[in-house]
């Protein structure tokens, strides 16, 4: 019954509770430990007061974040009494993500505390490392580009003296990158490509998901009437699932194409002769940026089935293009908590920044937002977008615990 499974998402929240404390007091009991055995004495001068502050909101944001959205996803199907319930289960989370909060405001005046009554000098970690400059074709193989595409955008990131922010993949995209057969995946397909040693880097699903496989076809094939066009082109497009090896299902197109990852633009800006940065819209760098990825040979219409339907999307692109859609700086939904329940609100990082200097590996959300505030540009996310996006792995962590 849903009663009981609200009984049980009220324990978890006392267990949320206390857990979270925890953690917090273990952190601060260790700090202070090593500052104590280090022998330090008076006043820091480089401690990060702000830094550490907004690593402890993070991890009590995460916490109860999980728990309002696993206890929201409980109450389908309930009763009047049930859905009274829920609703005071939910009152309790948000109450207990505010007092963690407060436990992360807390901590860090522990901290401010600590270091007031000691001299000398003292690091306290960083919650993301220093950003990674990338020099190699591995480098950027890693992160899921051939490192002729990577040669593509820091040229036009000098040549426009634009910065270009791409979203990181895997090594398993670029495997299937200039093989006949595959194409990019388009706007409008959500699943995620595979990491499995089998069928790397494509789109697929096990045979046991065939049920919710069907359903995401369903959703693909018959789009709403008033849909946008490059969604209208894409139904057309016959994708349907075969069946690629044992127990696996992959997706592929009515010529028989099989889908591998696009290329995700989060961001492109223009430095401007009085120091601002202008966004440059999709509708401008789209076409230039498969014109020149065509370029190199690895994306193609020769790479594609014979009989595959060549029929352009938004911004000119076509099956073969490499880049299938906008940046996620500029999408329109990216502030808003409640379009597929808020999975893609806020930021997406990690991101390579290509620019007028040598190209590195911004790994995460802080990073990113510290890079958007020197160019002026962080508003582009509301507040609760960019704790959203702080807190996305930390409620995956958490939703495993359930």
């Amino acid at each position: 019954m849903k009663i009981k499974n609200n009984v049980n998402a009220v324990r978890y929240a006392g267990s949320v509770k206390d857990g979270g404390s925890t953690a917090l007091a273990q952190s601060l009991s260790k700090v202070e430990k090593e500052k104590m055995d280090a022998g330090f004495v008076g006043r820091s001068q480089t401690i990060q007061h702000d830094v550490e502050r907004r690593k402890l909101k993070h991890i009590a944001g995460g916490m109860a974040a999980a728990l309002i959205r696993v206890v929201t996803n409980n109450n389908d199907g309930r009763s009047s009494d049930d859905n009274a319930l829920s609703h005071a289960i939910v009152k309790k989370g948000k109450s207990l993500f505010r007092k963690l909060n407060h436990h992360a405001h807390h901590g860090a005046d522990r901290l401010r505390r600590l270091a007031a009554s000691r001299t000398g000098s003292f690091t306290l970690p960083q919650p993301y490392a220093p950003s990674a400059a990338l020099r190699t074709p591995k480098d950027f193989e890693r992160l899921g580009l051939r490192s002729e595409e990577a040669a593509v955008f820091q040229e036009l990131a000098a040549e426009k003296n634009w910065d270009i922010f791409v979203r990181t993949g895997t090594s398993t995209r670029t495997i299937n990158v200039g093989c006949i057969g595959v194409r990019p995946k388009p706007g409008g397909m959500y699943r995620k490509t595979s990491k499995d040693a089998v069928h790397p880097g494509l789109v697929s699903r096990k045979a046991s998901e065939v049920e919710e496989g069907c359903e995401e076809v369903d959703t693909i094939n018959h789009p709403p009437q008033h849909a946008p066009f490059s969604l209208q082109v894409l139904a057309e497009e016959g994708f349907h699932w075969r069946a690629i090896g044992a127990d696996i299902l992959g997706m592929r197109d009515q010529a028989g194409n099989f889908i591998y990852g696009d290329i995700d633009i989060h961001g492109v800006y223009a430095r401007q002769p009085d120091g601002s940065f202008e966004k440059i819209p999709a509708s401008i760098f789209v076409p230039l940026f498969n014109e020149r990825l065509m370029a190199t040979g690895l994306h193609g219409p020769e790479l594609l089935e014979s009989t595959t339907l060549m029929k352009e999307k938004e911004y000119g692109v076509l099956p073969y293009s490499p880049v299938q859609h906008g940046a996620h700086d500029e999408w329109t939904e990216r502030n808003n908590e409640d379009y597929a329940e808020g999975i893609n609100m806020g930021p997406l990082p990690g991101v390579i920044h290509f620019s007028d200097d040598a190209p590195y590996y911004i790994a995460t959300v802080p990073q990113y937002r510290d890079v958007l505030k020197s160019f002026n540009r962080d508003k582009e996310y509301v507040g609760p977008a960019w704790s959203n996006g702080c807190n996305r792995l930390a409620d995956a962590h958490y939703r495993k615990l359930l």
